[in-house]
This record gives C-alpha cells, structure tokens and sequence, in this order.
C-alpha cells in the first residue's frame, strides 16, 4: 500500500509505504511533524494505492482526492480547546474542518468503542457524504 501527497504542481511533499496487515477497514495516515505543513489557500492532492502486483500496475487500486488547507483562526482554536472532546465535533462541522472532523471523531471511537452516540455520529457523518459502504467498517 502506498500513500502520497503531492502540491499542485505535482511535487511529491511526503510518500509512505506499508504492508498490508490484511485486515478489512478504515485507516488512517497522520503525516510526520517533520514534513513541512501545508500552507494555507493551496490545493493539494492525496492519492492512495493498493498495489497487488509489482510487475503489472495496471492490477493496482487507487484512489485519491484534493484537499485545500483552510485558515485556522485563534479564536477558532481556542473556542475548540475550551470545549469537550464530543463537543469538537460541533465545532469542527459549523466551521467545515472536514479531516479534524473524521480524526476527532475516530479517536473518539477508537477510545470508547461501546459508545453508541460516536458510533451513530461516524455512520450518519459517513452517510451524509455519501460513504454509507464504508460507515460501518472497523477503524483500524
């Protein structure tokens, strides 16, 4: 599995590769504090591919998307630390922080897995966007 991040003049910011650990799910990548940060306004593209066969691309799977860093005002950051962490979520949806949205939200699952409101919160969000398939897969 491959994932990468590129800006959009194609040039590649971060790259990381990781063997399969053959389970079926939803993952996450946190990209290194070491990689330089994304800077606001820029457009930049995520892809992330299977690759079933070194010899035969053609077999591989990918997928990917753009992603646009927003400002991040002050007052947005400490409104967000001075809430609780089921709160961030409110926070994160009314200003549109769609990935701070998902982390929160899955570390929340992740900590309480027997928590029925993060669970319905993750499978309404995924369906609200259009990933009904994936609401119900395991975080892993």
């Amino acid at each position: 599995m491959e994932f990468e991040l590129q800006d959009e003049n194609e040039n590649l910011l971060y790259k990381q590769e990781f063997l399969s650990t053959g389970k079926e799910g939803i993952y996450r990548i946190d990209i290194p504090s070491y990689v330089t940060p994304l800077q606001e306004g820029e457009n930049y593209l995520w892809s992330f591919s299977l690759i079933c066969s070194e010899t035969d691309l053609a077999a591989s799977s990918v997928v990917g998307g753009w992603i646009n860093r927003i400002e991040n005002s002050q007052s947005i950051q400490e409104q967000i630390q001075t809430v609780s962490p089921g709160d961030r979520l409110e926070k994160y949806a009314n200003e549109l922080l769609w990935y701070d949205l998902m982390a929160s939200l899955a570390d929340l699952r992740q900590s309480e897995p027997n928590n029925p409101t993060f669970e319905n919160r993750w499978e309404n969000l995924l369906n609200e966007v259009g990933l009904n398939d994936l609401a119900t897969e395991p975080l892993n």
